[in-house]
């Protein structure tokens, strides 16, 4: 009796396989040394990459779920850059879901609304259009609604200056638009009362506020990114 392998077993069968063992129903965190690094740091996120390596076929039909099928995140345009580099432009060009973290403002009574130094959100969005055409689903994570109102440059209760909050809010919707396949954005907001003007001047631009809460490992990664 011939051996049976893995390719013998019917597509359906396979794509079960691959989606229980590649796909993870967390985000996957873009530092490479724990994507494809140590086995310990592999088991945390459930996932089995080394299924890659079996043959031609199977790395064909498993990439397709490995990374088109996760939600990635990433706080740094670097960290993203280099993640890429290393899976190269065919597996790059199938990731379809990532979270970063929304842009900070900065007012100036000279200059207006500015990117805060060292922010690198745009930088995030070109090297998505450069790397990643079929990007659809943007998921952006601020820590919590006051937070939100910092990022914006100022606390919008207090100035009260609605306008420039629409220009910030404009700049990164149309960044936003220069991604082709992108079918959505979502907010991810702690379940706080959103000013009412940026909810609005949000669903004005059909992004989804999605109320949500941190977990201490969420944090813990935040946080190492920005150190």
């Amino acid at each position: 009796m011939a051996a049976t392998s893995f390719l013998d077993l019917p597509l359906e069968l396979r794509s079960e396989i691959y989606s229980y063992s590649l796909v993870c129903n967390d985000a996957i965190p873009l530092t490479w040394p724990q994507f494809h690094g140590k086995p310990s740091d592999r088991q945390k996120l459930f996932l089995s990459p080394q299924i890659l390596s079996l043959n031609k076929q199977i790395r064909h039909e498993a990439a397709q779920y490995l990374y088109g099928k996760n939600r990635f995140s990433t706080y740094s345009d670097s960290s993203l850059s280099f993640f890429l580099r290393e899976i190269g432009p065919i597996n790059a060009s199938m990731i379809q879901h990532l979270r970063f973290s929304f842009p900070s403002f900065r007012y100036d009574a000279h200059t207006g609304m500015t990117l805060a130094k060292n922010c690198g959100f745009f930088a995030i969005l070109d090297v998505l259009g450069e790397k990643c055409p079929s990007m659809a689903l943007l998921e952006i994570s601020v820590s919590s609604s006051r937070h939100l109102e910092d990022h914006l440059g100022f606390n919008i209760r207090v100035k009260k200056r609605l306008d420039l909050v629409d220009e910030a809010l404009d700049t990164i919707d149309e960044k936003f638009k220069t991604l082709p396949s992108l079918r959505r954005v979502t907010v991810d907001v702690p379940e706080v009362p959103l000013n009412a003007h940026v909810r609005e001047r949000m669903r004005r631009y059909e992004w989804t506020i999605n109320p949500v809460f941190w977990d201490e490992e969420e944090w813990q990664a935040f946080y190492l990114e920005q150190e």
